[in-house]
């Protein structure tokens, strides 16, 4: 059986809060060929990401716990490579591409951890960060601090849980 669009947004509002993003996220993806995900969680990001993403286009997700209830939908596409460890581990650096197009980070939402986050994505020279639960102090800190550091700004933050993107000046 196929999936669909509405497939997807039912999966989205079963997670609770990914659902109000997945029209920003799949239409982002529509102009990269790779994107690194921080964070899966339920995988709607994943799904909304790779349903943007071109034929020819690669996408990386990064989980610390690979033990979460993924539909097949991403499982099974073969534009996806899931790296299970922690997305600021040298040894999971190694297997992610040199460069993203966008990279797309919702992991503990601590600062600290957001901090080095946004340090390694800025490695990657994507075109832009997306960010979410940018609602949440921790998050909107590191990112507003990495924006005044770096010269980037916010160009968007879709409310209600926060899904900012960040873009350099």
């Amino acid at each position: 059986m196929a999936l669909n669009a509405t497939d997807l947004v039912q999966w989205a509002y079963d997670q609770v809060d990914m659902a109000p993003h997945i029209a920003t996220l799949t239409r982002l993806a529509r102009k990269c060929e790779t994107i690194v995900e921080f964070g899966v969680r339920g995988a709607v990001s994943t799904w909304a990401l790779l349903d943007g993403l071109p034929a020819t286009g690669l996408m990386y997700s990064v989980e610390v716990n690979g033990n979460h209830n993924m539909p097949p939908r991403v499982t099974s596409d073969p534009r996806w490579t899931l790296i299970i460890g922690d997305d600021l581990d040298p040894a999971v650096h190694a297997q992610l591409p040199d460069h993203a197009d966008l990279v797309f980070i919702d992991t503990t939402h601590e600062y600290e951890q957001t901090v080095a986050e946004l340090a390694y994505a800025l490695t990657l020279t994507p075109d832009r960060i997306v960010m979410h639960d940018y609602v949440m102090e921790p998050v909107l800190r590191a990112g507003t601090e990495f924006c005044a550091r770096e010269g980037w700004r916010v160009r968007a933050n879709e409310l209600p849980f926060g899904l900012a993107t960040l873009v350099p000046e």
